[in-house]
């Protein structure tokens, strides 16, 4: 099965003990494009909840499908990340979904 994958065209499979993940597709240097599929560590390194902070920073109206776009994560990372801010007391909702701000704590 795992042969069968690797001639798919178009996209990288790479077997794991776990079973066989998608990759994004590798750019002309070798890298990879993009992040492999499948199970997450759990941790977050920081570097998208900076960028929120900084964005609300710019515009406390932003919205979470704005925050997503600039920062090139996909939604689902930006609404956890927003909950562990919220959890650690650096960000604040006031009022509610449509009509709300954000506030920097």
């Amino acid at each position: 099965m795992t042969r069968g994958l690797y001639l798919w065209g178009g996209d990288d499979f790479v077997s794991t003990p776990g079973g066989v993940n998608k990759r994004s597709k590798v750019s002309a240097c070798g890298g990879l494009a993009g992040k492999m599929s499948g199970k997450t560590s759990g941790k977050m390194s920081g570097k998208t909840s900076g960028k929120i902070l900084d964005l609300i920073n710019e515009n406390n109206e932003i919205t979470i499908p704005e925050l997503s776009n600039r920062i090139g994560v996909t939604e689902r990372t930006i609404e956890r990340n927003i909950r562990k801010l919220r959890k650690e007391g650096k960000l604040k909702r006031v009022g509610g979904a449509k009509g709300g701000h954000w506030k920097l704590s």
